[in-house]
């Protein structure tokens, strides 16, 4: 999506739940990425084939916070796993 963001998505079947893997990297890892810049943060999210609004609303709920320049910022430095977790998914 652009901003040093990759977010590669899928529903599959057999999926029960959502899952949701992040990573970062300081340095840029080369993206096929919109502004073809290199890509800093990536999420993965795959999700149940038969889960279509609840997907949509968290990729959507994942993107509104990864194009803030702050939480991208904070996501690269947080020290930890759950402070990377809590800055994407704090609704303010």
């Amino acid at each position: 999506i652009g901003l040093g963001i990759a977010i590669p998505h899928a529903r599959i079947a057999g999926v029960r739940s959502f899952v949701v893997a992040v990573g970062r990297h300081a340095g840029g890892l080369p993206f096929d990425s919109i502004d073809n810049k290199p890509v800093h943060i990536v999420v993965l999210i795959a999700g149940p084939q038969d889960a279509k609004k609840p997907y949509l609303e968290l990729l959507a709920q994942i993107s509104k916070r990864l194009k803030l320049e702050d939480v991208r910022q904070r996501i690269l430095t947080a020290p930890s796993a759950q402070e990377v977790v809590d800055l994407l998914t704090q609704t303010a």
